[in-house]
């Protein structure tokens, strides 16, 4: 054969690299069965295009993964019960001495607690979070879509190498969670909408973690709209500001019930924080050890919990 007409004709060889290999499943967002949602549950057009033109699509299938597939791998808070730990919550306490007398005059919280429950959540603002909170809660309302669930099954089976689930317990899991998370931001989208139209954040930039939280203690919307505090009159609550996530946490645990002199009621009230014991109880070790005034010297940093 001429060399000219073999330039022309792909060897077989050739042809089988050059074909496309199968399109690979991903999850992906689809914002106008998101919109669609919104609608009927008579959202303003005004906040759907705020949404529309913030809208993160990049972060869609990392956001299902962690917040559906958690479960799989859950996270130790006692891990950040380091030495660490304990030094940078006292300094914490010394930089905001007037904040933390402020919260306990008006709360009865002790400033060791809060002082460690912000530094569980973003060691005191360091690590506060870098999805769009808005974008959050429009991924996580499309997490019950069968093709959806379908994918979070895929992937699940994939990452269980040592077979801790069966195929029907994943399912289930993922069913029931994708469902229950659905619903849920639905409820944080209609809280945002309120919190917009108050004019209490700028939407568009609002950034928190993975699960939808934001600032220094990481409120949810729903939590922020009931549960935030401040000290300046006429202002809303900015939950990056120090002094702010000091009262508000404050707030909230002495709502949820907290005592001071009554030690029943300090697990209780952290776990309406998050339903973990453990993160309860990583909260109270450190507030322990700061009242105990144990030797702590800082060892390097404490490992991160946030995305």
């Amino acid at each position: 054969m001429p060399a000219s007409a073999a330039a022309g004709k792909p060897s077989t060889a050739t042809s089988k690299k050059q074909r496309k290999a199968p399109a690979k499943k991903e999850l992906k967002p689809d914002f106008s069965w998101a919109e669609a949602q919104l609608k009927k549950k008579g959202l303003p057009p005004a906040f759907m295009q705020l949404l529309k033109s913030s809208y993160d699509k990049k972060s869609f299938e990392r956001v299902l993964t962690l917040n559906l597939l958690g479960f799989m791998s859950p996270p130790s808070h006692m891990k950040l019960v380091t030495d660490e730990a304990v030094v940078k919550s006292r300094e914490f306490i010394l930089r905001n001495d007037e904040a933390f007398l402020a919260a306990e005059e008006r709360y009865a919280v002790p400033r060791e607690v809060i002082s460690g429950l912000l530094w569980i959540e973003t060691r005191h603002g360091s690590l506060t979070g870098s999805f769009h909170v808005p974008s959050v809660y429009l991924h996580l309302l499309q997490a019950h879509r069968p093709r959806n669930r379908e994918r979070l099954l895929k992937i699940a089976l994939e990452r269980d190498a040592e077979k801790k689930f069966t195929r029907k317990q994943l399912s289930e899991r993922i069913r029931e969670r994708s469902k229950r998370r659905s619903d849920w931001a639905m409820e944080q989208l209609v809280a945002l909408n309120d919190i917009r139209a108050r004019k209490m954040k700028d939407l568009a930039r609002l950034k928190g973690s993975f699960a939808g939280a934001f600032g220094l203690p990481q409120f949810i919307p729903s939590s922020y709209q009931v549960w935030s505090a401040t000290s300046r009159a006429q202002a809303a609550p900015n939950l990056f500001d120090v002094g702010d996530a000091i009262l508000s946490v404050a707030n909230y645990l002495h709502v949820h019930g907290w005592k001071t002199a009554d030690e029943s009621t300090h697990i209780e009230a952290l776990m309406r924080y998050n339903q973990s014991r453990d993160y309860a109880e990583s909260i109270l070790e450190i507030a322990r050890r700061m009242r105990a005034d144990e030797p702590a010297t800082a060892r390097g940093p404490a490992s991160s919990a946030k995305e």
